[in-house]
């Protein structure tokens, strides 16, 4: 069998809980990098971590500060998506 990569028969490291939850917490942050929105991403990343910690409930809602227009939504869905987080008033939650 060729293994240009030689990786056939390297021992891989058992990977504990702890691991996959850090993991999933710091792919969550990481794919959320390209909308520039730190804090969006520390807040999923917290809820993604939390809800793996203490598998309970994890939420998503919407509390804009005032009324969005459709026409608006789209309109920044189309130019700016990054900037429908703050817009919406986006909130991610576990376990609450």
């Amino acid at each position: 069998m060729r293994d240009p990569a030689g990786i056939v028969g390297l021992a891989v490291a058992p990977v504990g809980r702890g691991d996959v939850i850090e993991m999933a917490s710091a792919m969550a942050l990481g794919m959320t990098l390209p909308l520039e929105n730190t804090e969006f991403s520390l807040m999923l990343g917290g809820a993604v971590r939390a809800f793996l910690s203490e598998p309970g409930n994890i939420s998503v809602s919407l509390e804009p500060e005032a009324p969005v227009a459709v026409s608006d939504i789209v309109g920044a869905a189309m130019m700016s998506p990054a900037t429908l987080i703050g817009r919406l008033g986006v909130k991610v939650r576990s376990n609450e």
